[in-house]
């Protein structure tokens, strides 16, 4: 018979990115919490166990979107709505913009991170092919510092990424790409659930000629 309750866990709200990596220190068996979309099915049936739960939600430095440098910011804790109503993403990344409007329903898309998205890793999730054919980069920080990662080296495989031991993702990063042509594509069994198969395309054109294309698959 399936657990509905977690295992008795102690709870951290950190109030900033350094905290947040002092207690992934100091605190053995820890995960993040951020929307709590995936994770918090995971507690309740048991698959994970943890014995401290670090709550990002109260790290308001980890939530925007800006343009800085011919790039799009995104902080880790920006919620998929916001991402799917920037005008600024719309009008400068609209393949991502797209994405992020099919994930779920409403209330996924209202509580749910980008970063928690990107750090579960889940094949069949929506961001996964986008920031792949975006190259975007992810900025990791931990004990030993910052430092950045593409997505093709971030992605390791299905629900496994390149963060470390001890590290917190604080931001994905993606180029403004506003003449470029785009699609993403999902196939479910219903608009709301993980994608059987989802493609994310990008086109480039100089003139009448195809000056580079790319396509990323999720399952």
């Amino acid at each position: 018979m399936p657990f509905y309750t977690p295992v008795d866990f102690d709870y951290y709200a950190p109030r900033n990115v350094d905290e947040a990596v002092t207690l992934l220190s100091e605190k053995e068996d820890s995960v993040i919490i951020a929307g709590g979309q995936t994770l918090l099915t995971l507690l309740k049936l048991r698959i994970l166990r943890p014995k401290n739960v670090i709550d990002l939600s109260k790290v308001s430095s980890l939530r925007y979107i800006k343009e800085e440098n011919g790039e799009i910011r995104i902080g880790a804790i920006t919620v998929h709505n916001e991402v799917a109503r920037s005008q600024l993403i719309a009008s400068r990344c609209g393949l991502l913009s797209a994405a992020a409007g099919r994930i779920g329903d409403e209330q996924v898309r209202n509580r749910g991170t980008i970063g928690g998205s990107v750090a579960n890793a889940d094949p069949s999730a929506n961001y996964e092919p986008v920031l792949l054919a975006l190259d975007a980069r992810f900025t990791l920080i931990g004990p030993q510092g910052r430092r950045e990662v593409g997505a093709r080296e971030f992605f390791v495989d299905a629900y496994t990424t390149a963060i470390n031991k001890g590290e917190v993702l604080t931001e994905v990063k993606v180029r403004e790409l506003s003449e470029v042509g785009y699609s993403f594509k999902k196939a479910a069994r219903r608009e709301q659930e993980f994608a059987i198969v989802n493609v994310a395309a990008l086109l480039w054109l100089e003139g009448d000629e195809i000056k580079d294309v790319r396509v990323a698959v999720g399952e």
